[in-house]
């Protein structure tokens, strides 16, 4: 596969200021409160960090114009769209030292396991296809509207933080990758695994004990379906 320049991550996004009109073709889904904005967004890591990110993302910045993605949002069922992406999370839970199936939690939490899912100021959307997701974030960025990306739902103030085209995260290995850096970082920050878990989604207290609530019931199935899978 092609590498990507860097100098294509670095240029500065386009932010005209004009109203967001949704494709008719998008189908909303119901509100869901637990996919709030985070509040407050931590410090920058180091370059080493931050370079170690890059290096990941970069080989694969054109696999998001591939079909995988598509097959995956159109399976049918949570478990079996976490059986497709399951083992993207191996690689970046080891390098950053998280238990996998939180982080697993979390991308239910957050997206349902929807690679394609695209959450607009509180408002979910799951667009049919590929191109057509591509087409929104492309949107959304220039006009400088606030957004998530993916299965674990990447706030836009990260992606211009780190000069990130969002279409890099609808491919879902980078995803779970810079959700996984973002959790590392968070958990870092906050002393603890939980904290960080709550850091993830907001730093104000009632929302920050709401998702980890949230989280905790959805890792309590995850690890009641392991139980019967490994007794069946």
């Amino acid at each position: 596969m092609p590498m990507v320049s860097l100098a294509l991550l670095c240029l500065p996004p386009r932010q005209p200021q004009s109203r967001l009109h949704i494709q008719p073709s998008l189908r909303p889904l119901p509100r869901r409160s637990c996919l709030a904005q985070p509040s407050l967004l931590p410090s920058l890591p180091g370059l080493p960090a931050l370079l170690a990110l890059l290096s990941f993302l970069i080989p694969h910045a054109l696999a998001a114009l591939l079909a995988p993605g598509a097959a995956l949002a159109s399976a049918a069922g949570v478990a079996q769209r976490e059986q497709a992406y399951h083992v993207l999370f191996d690689a970046p839970c080891r390098r950053f030292g998280l238990p996998k199936d939180v982080a697993l939690a979390i991308a239910r939490q957050e997206s349902d396991g929807h690679p394609l899912m695209i959450n607009v100021e509180g408002r979910d959307l799951l667009p049919s296809s590929l191109a057509e997701a591509c087409a929104l974030v492309d949107r959304l960025w220039r006009e400088g509207r606030s957004f998530d990306v993916g299965l674990m739902q990447i706030n836009v103030q990260w992606m211009r933080r780190y000069r990130i085209p969002p279409r890099l995260l609808l491919e879902p290995r980078n995803n779970v990758f810079m959700g996984c850096f973002l959790l590392a970082m968070q958990t870092r920050q906050a002393g603890s695994l939980w904290k960080g878990v709550g850091h993830y989604h907001s730093r104000t207290p009632w929302r920050r004990e709401r998702y980890i609530a949230q989280v905790r019931r959805h890792l309590e199935r995850l690890r009641r379906q392991t139980d019967r899978r490994w007794q069946g």
